[in-house]
């Protein structure tokens, strides 16, 4: 993010305040910081969820697959 930043043309800074500026960087942290905290955990419980549930339906379908036949 900063070596974009870095690369930007001075008439960018020239143009936008420097609190305009700083927000940007603000937002951006605090975005991927709630991703770290909330998304990453919750699509890792789904997916242990998720794996537990497909598992618990094969241990189901054996017993009635066998008496079925």
């Amino acid at each position: 993010m900063f070596a974009h930043m870095e690369s930007l043309p001075i008439r960018y800074f020239d143009t936008h305040q420097r609190g305009d500026v700083m927000s940007y960087y603000t937002n951006d942290v605090e975005a991927m910081r709630q991703m770290i905290s909330q998304s990453f955990p919750q699509l890792l419980v789904s997916t242990v969820t998720i794996t537990t549930i497909l598992i618990i339906m094969m241990y189901y379908s054996i017993p009635m697959e066998l008496s079925l036949s």
